[in-house]
């Protein structure tokens, strides 16, 4: 195999320094974007890389480590053939988007990434907490729904960094934190209230002192707490999550977006409501944070600085859950292992995960739906749980619903060894609930609907009316591994060749 001549990472460009055998000039044609790996490194700048299923020696003059990634884009042909790596992103591109570049290709489904992880630290006395983990995850199929519902609300290690933005905003200096609250609230109201529109304003809509006044009348009243400061503060520490009775509070568990939109509901009707509804979205409430949405709530609760007791409790209380958070606890091995294969399975395992997490960054910013991944294990084998909501929006007329009802759509896929690949479509509307459940397998349909009636009964709860088909559909219609990268942001950019 010829060399190729790898330059530095500033300079930007990889070049072939003869020509490149049939297959691998076949991979490198012009104008793609793929994925390189340091396989070996030999010294004085010899390396082996991998793209795709190809070993490259190669020639570089820095100092690149083995199992370092990068991606290149393809220039020219021939004799002119480029690689020109994308490490050194232009300052005027977008922050998210320099963020994705460092990632892509590591955005394996994490059940994957785990099962390769404990394979590689099981058994050598290393990152003995991780270890325990993951040997708690995989007994999560015998512990039911529970253990499995307790790993998706404690995030599985996506809501890291949100935990500690929200022990940050509490522990804010006071002139600084009501200062902050201010402006992000005179924010909030003039997104809402500001109308320009052609059509003009429409009747009876809101001043905006009065809008402000009613959103935190409402915001007082979902929390379940009244006039007084103390009841206020009982109900923020509720949502906030320091109580446990924030978990079997329907309210507390909605964050700032959701309880906004229950609230203008509940202020206004037709197409003042709806208007409102429509601006409220346009904001892209989702992309503050859970550190500027803290301040924001406590500000919409008529609230000043936190009681020392409630900050020192949720500091202390985001510092242990991030210690034992999946994400936490790779951080922590990543600083501790020495360099060897361990670490790079775990060093793989955090891309993989930190992948997620900006690509649900790009999905919020974009307004499409929130991707979940849920990793399972089935004895030795691992596999991942895919789970889609989208954001709440009007539904269209149709069949069973009518012109500006709210409706959810959320979407599960997983694929077990003893089911095969099996997908439930769900479609949340007011007092209805509308359930697809597809199979490949006909022995898995069959017990599907033999189970209907229990299903239905389940789901139903609170007189909800439940409509529930089973049918059987074909692999490529029901695996969504291919749709977790498939967001705006990267079929505008073209990051990367879906083709390669």
């Amino acid at each position: 195999m010829d060399p190729l001549a790898l330059q530095a990472s500033n300079l930007g460009v990889v070049r072939p320094a003869i020509a490149l055998q049939a297959d691998v000039a076949a991979v490198l044609r012009q104008g793609r974007v793929l994925a390189g790996e340091v396989l070996q490194s030999f010294g004085g700048g010899a390396l082996i890389l991998g793209i795709g299923r190809h070993r490259v020696p190669a020639q570089s003059q820095v100092s690149l480590a083995e199992g370092h990634r990068f991606l290149f884009v393809v220039e020219g042909e021939g004799e002119n053939l480029v690689l020109r790596m994308l490490g050194e992103e232009s300052a005027v591109e977008p922050s998210l988007l320099r963020a994705l570049r460092r990632v892509l290709g590591q955005d394996q489904p994490l059940g994957r990434l785990l099962e390769s992880l404990l394979l590689a630290v099981r058994g050598r006395g290393l990152a003995p907490e991780l270890t325990a983990e993951l040997m708690a995850r995989q007994a999560s199929m015998e512990g039911g729904v529970g253990r499995l519902a307790a790993q998706l609300r404690d995030g599985g290690g996506l809501s890291y960094e949100a935990r500690l933005a929200g022990a940050a905003a509490l522990s804010l200096p006071t002139a600084e934190a009501a200062r902050l609250a201010a402006d992000l609230e005179a924010w909030l109201v003039e997104r809402l209230s500001g109308w320009r529109e052609a059509a003009g304003t429409p009747q009876g809509w809101p001043l905006a002192d009065e809008l402000l006044q009613g959103l935190r009348t409402e915001f007082a009243h979902l929390l379940g707490a009244g006039n007084i400061a103390s009841e206020r503060e009982r109900a923020f520490a509720a949502w906030l999550g320091t109580q446990p009775s924030a978990l079997e509070r329907g309210r507390a568990a909605l964050g700032l977006p959701q309880l906004l939109e229950v609230a203008i509901e509940r202020l206004f009707e037709g197409s003042v409501r709806d208007a409102l509804l429509a601006r409220l979205r346009g904001a892209s409430l989702g992309m503050l944070g859970r550190g500027l949405e803290v301040l924001l709530v406590r500000r919409l609760l008529g609230l000043g600085p936190p009681p020392p007791a409630l900050v020192e409790d949720h500091v202390r209380e985001a510092v242990q859950q991030t210690r034992t958070d999946l994400k936490g606890l790779l951080l922590q091995a990543l600083s501790a292992l020495p360099e060897g294969p361990e670490r790079q399975a775990v060093a793989r395992a955090l891309g993989g995960l930190e992948a997620e997490q900006l690509l649900n960054v790009a999905r919020r910013s974009a307004g499409e739906a929130t991707h979940w991944s849920l990793p399972l294990a089935e004895g030795a084998r691992w596999t991942t749980a895919h789970l889609f909501l989208e954001p709440r929006r009007s539904a269209e007329a149709g069949p069973g619903s009518q012109e500006g009802e709210q409706l959810r759509r959320l979407t599960l896929a997983l694929e077990l060894s003893s089911t095969g690949p099996v997908r439930a479509d769900l479609l949340a509307l007011p007092g209805t609930l509308l359930v697809r459940v597809q199979a490949e397998r006909p022995a898995v349909v069959a017990a599907l609907s033999a189970g209907l009636g229990e299903l239905q009964a389940r789901l139903g709860i609170g007189g909800r009316q439940v409509q529930v088909s089973v049918g059987a559909a074909a692999p490529e219609d029901l695996r969504l591994e291919d749709s977790t990268a498939d967001v705006r942001l990267l079929r505008e950019n073209h990051l990367m060749d879906l083709r390669a």
